[in-house]
């Protein structure tokens, strides 16, 4: 994690005003930010210490939220939504807020008297590991283990974009996989890796259109020696012999986003 995108959330979460029209422009540059991203800084859906300063300056605005600005800031409303379904984090007279608010002091003081990109990046490490040691905290017993794998996390998180194959074809070492370059409107096609081989031929699957699953809050990732950039979602029959790609509404287009009601 680099220290200079940790200080730009720190001094964000300093400079936070409390008056309610003051916060709205501070609420649309959180908003921006997280419009592709489940949490503000590093990869997946694991909260940072970022994250865990910001959270507690903006918590107190977003808890007064009408359903206009959940609307208008869906986005932070979201990610507010998501890290207090994974953390107590924020609840009145927690521990865990208090020990969220004492180490963000600690961050912020310990950032301003660091003299050294070097010192500085050595006290992020540490507070780092306070902070995840305290998110991943209610994990610890059987009885939250349970309770979270029993939880759903929204599909809100995933990015999905209409996608047009513009070419495909069998991975070479790997039988069962066909390696896609797929069209989502952006400067370069994503190269994706999927298990369709048996379901589909590469002549078949050349300039259709799919609904893509774009993750982009992770890395690529490799499959058999090959980088895959996202997932194509797909159907299939009960008994998974049948297995297509998921065609988009008619006159969508290419980069344009798929979302859920509500």
């Amino acid at each position: 994690m680099m220290i200079n995108e940790v200080l730009q959330w720190i001094k964000y979460a300093e400079g936070f005003p409390t008056d309610p029209q003051a916060c709205i422009g501070a609420q649309k540059e959180l908003n921006e930010a997280l419009l592709d991203r489940s949490v503000l800084l590093g990869n997946g859906f694991t909260p940072s210490e970022a994250d865990a300063c910001v959270i507690v300056a903006v918590h107190a605005s977003v808890i007064g939220f009408s359903d206009l600005d959940k609307k208008k800031f869906q986005n932070v409303f979201r990610w507010v939504t998501y890290i207090q379904k994974l953390i107590d984090l924020l609840k009145p007279k927690s521990a865990a807020k208090e020990e969220v608010d004492s180490i963000a002091e600690k961050t912020v003081q310990s950032t301003k008297s660091a003299d050294k990109p070097e010192a500085g990046l050595s006290t992020k490490k540490s507070d780092a590991g306070e902070i995840r040691k305290l998110l991943k905290r209610r994990r610890k017993t059987p009885e939250v283990d349970a309770v979270e794998k029993d939880k759903e996390l929204s599909v809100s998180l995933l990015n999905r974009q209409v996608g047009l194959i513009r070419k495909a074809w069998k991975h070479p070492s790997a039988d069962s996989l066909l390696v896609e370059e797929i069209d989502v409107g952006e400067a370069k096609l994503r190269q994706v890796v999927s298990g369709l081989a048996k379901f589909c031929n590469p002549e078949e699957l050349t300039n259709r259109r799919v609904v893509e699953l774009l993750i982009t809050n992770v890395k690529p990732w490799k499959l058999r020696d090959m980088m895959s950039e996202g997932l194509v979602l797909c159907a299939s029959s009960a008994d998974h012999t049948i297995v297509e790609p998921i065609l988009p509404q008619e006159g969508s287009k290419i980069g344009e986003r798929v979302l859920f009601s509500g």
